[in-house]
């Protein structure tokens, strides 16, 4: 053969490579990719790579690009293999109804897909994707779709191979441009510098924060046999209260060892952020030289703080996949839409997802000392457990879950649960309480497998309790939390490993608020302080926690509420003969008490030590609100309420 007729038939290869259904998928993949990232633009600020310095914005985004790009040509390739032999058969006309034909099926499909899953931030955020209105407004996209694909697949079709050069002529642009820019200088502290080459010998934190698990349910050991067996191996903290009856002041409380009128985030909001904090504890502990992941059910806003310190993140709810908080590729792949979806199917085809992501982690740590914080979500509503779990507790009744907006309906006097639904909804709890043993138990049987197992410090607790209608106001009973009574407010914790008291309980009152001195000292191997969950009890401890509307302290005997505003009215329980609080008590009938007395001006005093009030200094003008997050608190019942019932109206039980 001639060099000139092999030259022809290269030619002629390429120009039907380039005038494929692949090609003009690929081109096509390039658009929809590029309609993606400026979505993100628009709806992601904080997380699109517009955000990003100048190198990662043009890495990650020739990636995604590129991403869609293969994806379109793969499309092209399947429809070329289904079709090959009909097209062929139709002769010289075939390739270009083959790529308006492919084109416009692509296109639609795409570009339905891309409508329906954004509008979700646009106007219904939070709402099921199966309301009616809904259901209505993918149906309009979808059609909407339909003449933007027809001009789609027209263009691809009429411009053929060069729509396909120009394309890939882009992407390699950009990512010869993303590896010519200097990379963004990182600055790390000395203290992480000094102690990467030490920290070997440091133990690793493993938290596992189970959503909304009573202290009472967790002290059965026929219920939670797994914790009770790490209790055994560690001490158990039988008066632990946390700061805040809400998972992100609670939480917040966690990680920096304030309180939430001195961190700032008193409620749970997506526009809420950390205030005046020096660092936290995955920042701690990664000054140390620990990798820091945090594996989460529900969502923790980026712009809160919450996320300080954590070199990866997983989001179950918001359908994020693992990835790397300081990678710009890694941050923007897990916002993919395709991506997300995929992560979406594989938490519908397993359960126990963030278990599971736990124990990979775990199994790929190796020998560097972490910080794996991992929040399992089975005992927040809804409550929906896995049929043998609801068998393993007894559970009888035709209801098999009990969600947010029956909690909602209760609590507005819509919905009035019999006694005997009253059973089903707290055997529903229990069985979720049993299904997050079994979780935990999976998770402490990764980390033995690990070559730290041993030096490993574990914590088990929970970020508050849970209201099962035990009590009311003016007849109309309270259900999840957000409520000062100690069935919201007791916790359970547990604490094992390097240099904790094995088979002990200490019953002196303690707070979360201690929790992070204690495992920085711990990690350093120093003696106890006065700040420290294992110091030697006294009848003077106490713990404090708030939420948006009261205040309480309280120590082993005496509790003291307070409204934080108008009135400032408080009320006094005595908790050590009336742990249900459920007992009227007025101070007044015994003046006398110097006893009581005494106690109340002490927990008053904490009480007026504490800031005015710290919930709108902690929103900040340049606060940016992630739609993600903002669904999935909306799904999860914390946005769109109204103020709570009094505490201290008419009737309460």
């Amino acid at each position: 053969m001639s060099h000139a007729t092999l030259e022809r038939t290269r030619g002629d290869a390429w120009s039907r490579a380039a005038a494929s259904p692949a090609a003009a998928l690929l081109a096509l993949g390039f658009l929809v990719g590029s309609l993606e990232l400026l979505l993100h633009a628009t709806w992601h600020p904080g997380r699109s790579p517009l955000g990003l310095e100048a190198r990662g914005w043009l890495r990650a985004s020739a990636l995604a690009l590129l991403l869609y790009a293969l994806i379109g040509a793969a499309c092209g390739l399947v429809y070329t293999a289904c079709c090959g032999g009909f097209l062929a058969r139709r002769g010289a006309r075939a390739d270009n109804d083959a790529r308006r034909g492919a084109g416009f099926l692509f296109a639609w499909i795409a570009l339905a897909l891309e409508l329906v899953w954004w509008s979700r931030f646009a106007r219904l955020s939070g709402e099921s994707f199966f309301t009616a209105g809904r259901l209505l407004e993918a149906a309009l996209l979808v059609l909407l779709a339909l003449p933007l694909a027809v001009l789609a697949a027209s263009a691809v079709a009429r411009l053929g191979a060069r729509l396909a050069g120009l394309c890939a002529g882009l992407l390699v642009g950009l990512l010869l441009l993303s590896a010519i820019l200097p990379p963004r200088e990182v600055v790390r502290s000395a203290v992480q510098d000094s102690s990467r080459g030490t920290s070997a010998a440091r133990p690793s934190v493993l938290l596992i924060v189970v959503d909304a698990l009573r202290a009472d349910r967790a002290s059965s050991p026929a219920l939670m046999p797994r914790l009770h067996s790490l209790a055994e191996r560690g001490t158990r903290f039988s008066r632990a209260y946390t700061a805040a009856p809400s998972t992100w002041p609670a939480l917040a409380s966690l990680f920096t060892g304030k309180l939430p009128s001195e961190h700032g985030l008193l409620r749970m909001s997506p526009d809420e952020r950390l205030r005046g904090i020096d660092g936290t504890l995955a920042e701690a502990l990664r000054s140390r030289g620990h990798r820091t992941a945090a594996l989460v059910s529900g969502s923790l806003a980026n712009g809160s703080g919450l996320l300080r310190g954590f070199d990866e993140l997983f989001e179950l709810s918001t359908g994020r996949a693992r990835f790397a908080l300081d990678d710009p590729w890694s941050v923007l792949r897990a916002e993919l839409a395709p991506l997300r979806a995929w992560e979406k199917l594989a938490s519908k085809r397993d359960e126990e997802r963030v278990a599971s992501e736990a124990a990979h982690f775990l199994g790929e740590v190796g020998e560097q000392p972490f910080f794996l914080y991992v929040h399992l979500y089975a005992t927040h509503v809804p409550y929906e457990p896995p049929r043998h779990y609801r068998e393993r507790v007894g559970h009888r009744g035709e209801r098999t879950r009990f969600t947010a907006d029956e909690a909602r309906a209760i609590e507005r006097g819509e919905l009035r649960p019999s006694a005997e639904e009253w059973q089903e909804i707290r055997s529903l709890y229990d069985a979720c309480a049993a299904w997050s043993d079994d979780q935990l138990g999976r998770i402490l049987d990764a980390l033995a497998a690990t070559p730290q197992g041993e030096r490993t410090l574990v914590v088990v607790t929970a970020d508050h309790g849970e209201e099962l209608g035990e009590h009311a106001i003016d007849g109309l009973p309270c259900v999840e939390h957000d409520w000062m009574w100690n069935s919201s407010l007791a916790v359970p914790l547990v604490i094992a490993g390097p240099g904790v008291p094995e088979r002990a309980t200490l019953d002196a009152v303690r707070s979360h608020v201690d929790l992070q001195e204690t495992l920085v000292r711990l990690v350093e191997g120093r003696e106890p302080t006065v700040r420290d969950l294992l110091r030697a009890a006294d009848d003077r401890d106490h713990a404090i926690s708030e939420n948006s509307f009261y205040r309480v302290a309280q120590e082993r005997r005496w509790k003291l509420l307070r409204e934080r505003s108008g009135e400032r009215r408080e009320r006094v329980i005595e908790v050590a003969l009336d742990p249900a609080e459920a007992a009227a008590f007025d101070p007044a009938l015994r003046a006398g008490d110097a006893e009581l007395r005494a106690a109340v001006e002490r927990l008053r005093a904490r009480l007026e030590a504490l800031p005015a009030d710290g919930s709108s200094a902690s929103q900040g003008e340049n606060a940016i609100v992630d739609p993600a997050v903002e669904q999935a608190l909306r799904a999860a019942g914390y946005l769109g309420g109204t103020r709570p019932r009094s505490m201290f109206s008419g009737a309460v039980r």
